[in-house]
């Protein structure tokens, strides 16, 4: 059986990722464990009002605890299993990542209680999907529970071949899978018009084809799209994202930056997506690869 964690913190974000994890999780046989994390805030350590550390320790962690059940039981129906719950001491996103180390999906809010307001992704969420071992999905306000299509980034890299085996493990049967290739031209052309760079443009769209003809070619249920296109991947994935209920991206491809840690594109998609989008790391212990 699957594991799944979901980072909650009795904010509407984490009742979001929560709400999403549960609509999936019986069709996926994933056993879902809620993860809560909690400290004892610097004021209270500065002005100890008269009481132990331990005391507030205590106290502490029954808040998050009794805020954290109180989420779940505003969210699990009475017909599904109830998820675990585990308090953890510590930094919120460092413990949610500690949490899914083996975990095969670590469910968070676009933000959280932290989250400033403009921001589009809290801290928590960012480093999550930054750092995490396990895919990460960021489940945005309002995003579909239902999942019928389902958008994947593919260019060829390592990480974005691991997104691509994992959607296919992950959609349902019935689903629509809009796999999308994009092919941004160099910096040198003035337009984004292919005959510019014809050689270059060909062997992407070839390599494309060849990665995803397997998929277009499988006895599925429901319709293979195969979308490739000229101009700034973001701006292609975003609106193919559009036409579905759930996005799925390597954490690079290859027009990041060998150092960067989240790449370009998926970093776009985690903000600006309305859709849940799962973002795929390159390698990792669980059992999705």
């Amino acid at each position: 059986m699957n594991r799944w964690i979901v980072g909650v913190d009795g904010s509407t974000g984490s009742a979001e990722a929560l709400t999403w994890a549960m609509a999936q999780a019986g069709r996926c046989h994933a056993e879902v464990s809620v993860v809560a994390a909690w400290r004892v805030p610097a004021h209270s350590i500065l002005h100890p009002e008269e009481v132990t550390y331990d005391e507030l320790c205590r106290k502490t962690e029954l808040l998050a605890g009794d805020a954290a059940s109180e989420l779940v039981a505003s969210v699990v129906s009475p017909n599904d299993p109830v998820p675990g719950l585990e308090l953890v001491e510590g930094d919120a996103a460092s413990s949610l990542i500690e949490a899914a180390r083996f975990a095969d999906l670590l469910v968070v809010g676009s933000r959280g209680l932290g989250g400033i307001r403009g921001m589009l992704l809290g801290s928590v969420s960012h480093k999550c999907v930054t750092h995490c071992e396990a895919p990460t999905v960021v489940v945005p306000a309002g995003a579909p529970t239902t999942v019928r299509a389902v958008c994947v980034g593919v260019d060829g890299s390592d990480h974005s071949k691991r997104a691509l085996d994992w959607a296919l493990n992950f959609a349902p049967p019935s689903a629509q899978l809009r796999l999308v290739g994009v092919w941004e031209p160099p910096m040198l052309a003035t337009t984004y018009d292919e005959p510019n760079f014809p050689e270059l443009y060909q062997a992407t769209k070839e390599s494309f084809e060849s990665l995803t003809a397997g998929v277009a070619d499988a006895d599925r249920e429901g319709e293979v799209v195969r979308h490739f296109a000229v101009g700034k991947p973001r701006d292609v994935l975003l609106g193919e994202a559009a036409l579905c209920d759930l996005v799925v991206v390597g954490a690079r491809g290859h027009g990041a930056i060998g150092a960067a840690v989240l790449g370009s594109v998926s970093s776009a998609l985690v903000n600006h997506a309305e859709q849940a989008t799962v973002v795929v790391p390159g390698s990792g212990p669980g059992r999705w690869g």
